[in-house]
Parts: C-alpha cells; structure tokens; sequence
C-alpha cells in the first residue's frame, strides 16, 4: 500500500491494524496488509509521528508525492493521498495531477485509489457549478 501524506499517522495506525479485521463480505481477496510505504514532505512530521510506529511493514519516505518516484518499479495494490490540511475544492486539481502520476504506480488496472473526500468535493464543485448557472 501506498499512502501520500502521514499527517497525526490516524490512517497508518488503522491500516498496520488492518489484519486482525475480517475480509470484506463483497471481497474474496485477503485484507492483509504486508507493506505500507507512506511519503512525507515535512520532516518535522516525520520526526514527531514516525517513531511511534515500530511495525517493520511501514516504511517512511521524505519526499513530495508529487515528484516522488518509487524504487524499482514498485507497484502497490492501494493508494490513498491525504496530503491536505483542509478540505477544499480548490484541492481538485492537485487530486486530478496525484491520481493522474498514481495509475502508473497501480499493481493492477483495478487497483483501489482514492484520496482524502475526492467524492465530496467533487459533488460540492458540481453545486458550486450549478448555483453559478442557476440551476
């Protein structure tokens, strides 16, 4: 898995206990997690958050999602960007360019990838559109 953005590490901590949940019952995949590579821009965060977790599955990385290149050709089989402070849609465009680098960075077209309220500001962008036109 691949996690944009460790912020308080609320995402981390669900997703390393993640193998003591039941498979999903719409899912026959096993819900295990054997790796999760988060990357963090800020080293504050890193330095604060990161030595709380000693679960060898993470791997921190400081660097900008947005330029960042994983090693080797890796590939993961989850994405999640969460690498903004505030919910927004002026955050839209930034989810389209992460999404966009994202696909090649997916194990499988099918993939899961998704970022931090993407449904939500969209639809609340789609009411913004219609107010403008009065709809």
């Amino acid at each position: 898995m691949l996690v944009g953005g460790l912020g308080i590490g609320m995402v981390v901590r669900a997703l390393l206990s993640r193998h003591r949940l039941k498979p999903p019952r719409y899912s026959d995949k096993p819900s295990k997690i054997n790796s999760i590579t988060v990357v963090e821009s800020d080293p504050r965060v890193i330095a604060l958050v990161a030595p709380h977790f000693t679960d060898k599955r993470l791997t921190v990385v400081e660097g900008d999602v947005f330029t960042w290149v994983p090693t080797d050709g890796q590939k993961f089989d989850s994405i999640w960007f969460d690498i903004w402070p505030t919910s927004c849609t002026s955050n839209l465009p930034g989810i389209a360019k992460l999404h966009q680098r994202g696909k090649y960075w997916k194990r499988e077209r099918e993939s899961f990838m998704s970022s931090w309220e993407v449904d939500y500001l969209r639809y609340d962008r789609a009411q913004e559109q219609r107010s403008r036109w009065g709809w």
